[in-house]
């Protein structure tokens, strides 16, 4: 199968089977249980390929029956590769929509160190078009969420993009942005279930990589700091690709070693969370490392450190996605850097094949590569011991 985050991986292996005539308009697909086996995954990827299959109309999914072949259709050459760069390319003013020339961008947050490059970049590519963006925020809220595309769609944006906030569902303004073949992009996460066009990292081969890396410098007691999973397509690919790396490498994944935030907005209670990172590092001295799934957690982490007395990275080594500067010094956490101006042109560019055809288009997702960034927050197994003695 092709590299990549292993729901992506089956999606492809079946999509292709399909396309190749494997199998045929209407045939049953293998039970859950045989895909299992036969890719060696677990039920929760397999399903997670189907349910973009469905979205699709590739498969028709019948509950208690199976999987069936639907009708296929074939995708542009513009879309069909999650790895196409063409969205690089300049566009013209051809498809910007007729009327009151805004498109509505909706993010979590105002501050932190991802999305603003997305707005930004985005900005950028319109203003040269004579288009404008309107931005919102949500807060981390699928209330506010909520409130904040019906207020855009009611200003008269002609699109949208929205990074939805964590969670294992959606909200009702998204479903009917479907349903209304309303052009919409999201970004950094998918609805399982909602056939609309996302743009994301390659979350699951990054957070490899980056345990990986740990795993180089000697660590292998390593500890996962995230906010709750509850589903959330994102997160989860980063829980697997730690777990995988610590499994290719022969090492034992403790449960006790993942630690989840209370609470989902991580401004909430910042003083309890460092009082209970410290209580668990006190705990678990053999821990020499924390992979924290963003660098606000990451921040915990470290003003945990601190109240302990641990050194970092000389006593405990951090890494992170979308690492920023440490509040306390001069420094960079080892993070993941994710492609946000690459992010932004795809975005761009869907929403002008949306605006440019009245026929509702089925995409495949677009899943970006990322980079690590080696920086002071990690050090090597031998020189944290030494730390110690």
């Amino acid at each position: 199968m092709p590299k990549g985050a292993l729901y992506l991986q089956v999606y492809h292996a079946i999509k292709n089977a399909i396309e190749n005539g494997q199998f045929q308009e209407g045939e049953i697909l293998p039970t859950e249980s045989e895909l299992m086996e036969k890719f060696g995954v677990s039920r929760i990827t397999t399903n997670r390929a189907l349910q973009i299959l469905a979205s699709e109309g590739i498969v028709t999914r019948k509950t208690g029956v199976g999987t069936f072949v639907g009708k296929t259709r074939p995708v542009s050459d513009a879309l069909r590769s999650p790895d196409n760069t063409s969205s690089s390319r300049e566009m013209n003013n051809s498809s910007i929509p007729e009327g009151l020339p805004l498109v509505g961008i909706v993010v979590p947050f105002l501050t932190g160190t991802f999305g603003q490059t997305i707005v930004s970049t985005t900005e950028q590519i319109l203003n040269k078009r004579g288009m404008s963006i309107v931005l919102a925020a949500s807060y981390g809220s699928q209330q506010n969420e909520q409130a904040c595309i019906h207020r855009l769609v009611e200003c008269g944006v002609k699109g949208l993009i929205v990074l939805p906030v964590n969670g294992p569902y959606y909200n009702d303004a998204i479903l009917s942005l479907r349903v209304d073949r309303f052009p919409v992009v999201l970004v950094d996460k998918s609805l399982p279930g909602i056939p609309l066009p996302y743009v994301t990292s390659d979350n699951y081969g990054a957070a490899k990589e980056l345990t990986d890396y740990l795993i180089s410098l000697g660590h292998k007691n390593i500890a996962f700091y995230s906010l709750p999973l509850h589903g959330t397509s994102t997160l989860m690919d980063r829980f697997d690709g730690f777990i995988d790396s610590l499994k290719s490498h022969g090492i034992t994944a403790e449960s006790e070693y993942h630690l989840t935030l209370s609470e989902g907005r991580i401004s909430n209670g910042k003083g309890q969370q460092v009082n209970g990172i410290s209580d668990f590092l006190n705990k678990h001295p053999e821990v020499t490392a924390v992979f924290a799934v963003e660098d606000s957690l990451a921040q915990n982490v470290y003003d945990a450190s601190l109240n302990i007395g641990r050194k970092v990275p000389e006593e405990l080594s951090i890494v992170c996605f979308d690492g920023g500067p440490v509040k306390n010094g001069f420094w960079d956490f080892t993070h993941v850097v994710q492609d946000e101006a690459e992010m932004a042109r795809h975005c761009v560019r869907i929403l002008d094949d949306l605006w440019s055809s009245d026929k509702e288009k089925a995409l495949e997702p677009v899943v970006l590569p990322c980079r690590i960034q080696v920086a002071q927050s990690t050090a090597s197994v031998p020189l944290v011991n030494a730390a110690r003695h």
